[in-house]
């Protein structure tokens, strides 16, 4: 039996629907803020060296970290837990989830945003739709030259933050055959063993998405596609899997002692620390590193400063929803509040959703009696970034909860509850994983 305040109840760690809530709200602040120009503005921060408020809103876009975190530990401890047990995990199960949760909501996400607000095509064609509709476009690295003689990437195109679903699609398909290889080399061994060779795994990925990323920096030619589109790609990012999948070897080594492990259960309970952690990193990777509150690439150091801070960040945030009493705690207890719950749910439908109705917003002003298009001052009227923070951002957050409900409700939820049963034949007799 598990006590009321164990750190997971029944494989289920109650605090990561409020995590994904946070998480999509991040990346809505972040898009709202760099359209209406507002990470420039606000008040001057203290310990910040002159720095704005909407500078934190820029910055954002760290959610996408807490996403990658997220998939690293709940992905990879059922395989975790299995490479201890000896158990051969079955990979039907596990594609067929992962399919479902992903590309159902996403093709009517893309068909809608398609059809009402358009989508950015930088290279036209049905190669191109082709590519955004099963989400690989990140990987082409054909581009065309514009009149300034610069290029421009097939892959910039489709729903803008869909990057990070190839990205997440591509994790998908590394992590059976990553855990394949670290069963292989620790079968057989003792468990103390299996748990270095974990560690040592993990090590290695982080290595790749240094050396990847230094290539990328300071090897290939300048304006290639590989120093544009390579610091994007899965290797790039392994780094920050590798994070929530350490989580994952932790949560399971402990786990499958004897006892959990008293010491680990011991620094998750202090989750006020850990969130306070995480917002001085944030606050570094802000106005420490030299970053501006403009849209803008990033190579070299300081791009390795904001990788490292924007991982640290979502692992201090993780901590907490991973180790100690998940009853327990400020912290815990908001991100479990029924609210916050709720928008976890539907996270997925706000983060497809979000950026179109922020263009939406700014392309009608809201006219029609929402908004007054003169006390609006001719926003609308005007190109990004202009307008009003908050009317983006209120404007844009009711009206993606309300499209992202209907996609969780008539879409997302539906579909999943098939999830269990193979796409063409029989009830699947696979075990649940934890």
């Amino acid at each position: 039996m598990i006590a009321a305040d164990a750190p997971a109840e029944h494989g289920r760690f109650p605090c990561f629907d409020g995590l994904r809530a946070l998480a999509a709200l991040a990346v809505l602040l972040h898009h709202a803020s760099i359209a209406t120009a507002y990470s420039l503005r606000g008040f001057e921060v203290p310990l910040s060296g002159g720095g704005r408020f909407g500078e934190y809103f820029a910055h954002m876009d760290a959610g996408v970290q807490v996403f990658f975190l997220i998939s690293g530990f709940l992905l990879y401890r059922p395989f975790v837990a299995k490479n201890f047990a000896d158990v051969y995990p079955g990979l039907g199960r596990f594609f067929r989830h992962r399919f479902l949760r992903i590309y159902p909501a996403y093709w009517v996400a893309f068909i809608g945003i398609a059809l009402w607000v358009g989508i950015r095509m930088p290279i036209g064609g049905a190669r191109s739709m082709t590519e955004y509709f099963f989400l690989v476009h990140l990987y082409d690295t054909t581009s065309v030259v514009t009149e300034t003689g610069r290029p421009v990437w097939r892959a910039l195109g489709g729903i803008s933050q869909s990057w990070t679903l190839v990205v997440e699609v591509s994790f998908y398909l590394f992590l059976p055959l990553y855990a394949a290889i670290i069963r292989r080399v620790g079968a057989g061994r003792l468990r103390a063993t299996r748990f270095r060779i974990e560690a040592a795994g993990l090590v290695v990925l982080v290595l790749i998405s240094v050396l990847w990323r230094a290539v990328a920096y300071w090897v290939v030619a300048d304006g290639s596609s590989f120093e544009f589109l390579g610091p994007y790609w899965l290797p790039a990012n392994l780094d920050l899997f590798a994070m929530g999948m350490g989580l994952a070897v932790l949560r399971v080594w402990s786990d499958t002692r004897p006892e959990p492990s008293p010491l680990l259960e011991r620094i998750g309970s202090f989750d006020w620390a850990w969130w306070l952690g995480a917002a001085v990193a944030f606050h570094v990777v802000t106005f420490g590193i030299g970053l501006s509150g403009r849209l803008e690439l990033v190579y070299g150091g300081q791009a390795y400063l904001r990788q490292f801070l924007y991982g640290i960040t979502a692992l201090c945030l993780l901590v907490p929803a991973v180790f100690g009493p998940q009853r327990r705690g400020v912290v815990r207890r908001g991100l479990q509040l029924a609210p916050v719950v709720y928008l976890g749910v539907i996270s997925y439908g706000i983060y497809l959703w979000h950026q179109a109705f922020i263009t939406v917003i700014h392309d009608g002003g809201f006219q029609g009696g929402v908004v007054d298009a003169t006390w609006a001052d001719g926003w609308d009227a005007n190109p990004l970034p202009n307008g009003p923070f908050l009317v983006h951002v209120l404007g844009a957050f009711v009206l993606t909860v309300i499209v992202a409900s209907a996609s969780w409700f008539f879409v997302e939820r539906p579909i999943l509850r098939r999830k269990d049963q193979p796409l063409f034949g029989r009830r699947s007799s696979e075990p649940a994983d934890a």
